[in-house]
């Protein structure tokens, strides 16, 4: 009996693996796009010590007050700056095997859209002289990311109908209408070009960046060719 449902088991699976590769032509594209970015972030902050908790915390809450100002004060919105992680750290010293509490530390990042690619030496410049000491790094990337796949997404579907014309007249077969389409989506790309300490002076070359679309084309196939 067990054999039996075995052998009825194995057929249906055939079966329907026979229909399954009779199903049509599945062809993939790929279209990739390269554009100089239009927008920066750039990751900056400020770390303090202080003897107690009350006083980093005042102290660093100024600090990020006073960066944030200076920014606003050259163009960028407030709402292209936002905190991406704040900390606060008991600090101790080590010494002949004891734990001494020497303090605290508070790190305060923020994270800031630049609009405009050449303004980022004097988004770092105010920053730094306003009391920033911590740049973790600067992306860059597109305001209008979707203009871009646009152009990816059509590329790769002219991609895929090449594709299947070529395969088509190989393989000596007639192809009909598009069953189906599906496409895989990539995030954008974004570069980290600058990963230094806090130096306003470092060159920056954002270069250009990439996005890729990918598209499968199910064709339905007609007949073959005599």
């Amino acid at each position: 009996m067990a054999k039996r449902l075995f052998i009825l088991f194995l057929l249906v699976f055939l079966s329907g693996y026979a229909q399954d590769i009779n199903n049509g032509l599945f062809v993939t594209g790929e279209g990739t796009v390269e554009s100089e970015p239009d927008l920066a972030i750039v990751r900056l902050g400020t770390s303090l010590q202080d003897r107690t908790a009350d006083k980093v915390y005042q102290a660093t809450n100024t600090t990020i007050d006073a960066i944030i100002n200076a920014l606003v004060k050259i163009g960028i919105k407030k709402e292209d700056i936002k905190s991406e992680g704040v900390g606060l750290y008991p600090q101790y010293d080590y010494a002949d095997g004891k734990q001494k509490f020497i303090g605290f530390q508070m790190n305060h990042n923020l994270s800031i859209k630049v609009k405009k690619i050449d303004k980022i030496a004097d988004v770092l410049d105010n920053a730094t002289y306003t009391g920033a000491n911590t740049i973790s790094g600067i992306s860059f990337g597109f305001q209008d990311p979707e203009k871009f796949m646009s152009q990816a997404r059509t590329k790769a579907i002219a991609a895929a109908e090449k594709k299947a014309k070529e395969i088509a007249q190989n393989a000596n077969i007639k192809l009909g209408k598009i069953i189906q389409i599906t496409e895989s989506s990539y995030p954008v790309d974004f570069s980290r070009t600058l990963e230094t300490g806090a130096n306003a002076q470092a060159t920056i070359v954002p270069g250009t960046n990439s996005v890729r679309a990918s598209v499968t084309i199910r064709y339905e196939i007609l007949e073959t060719k005599q």
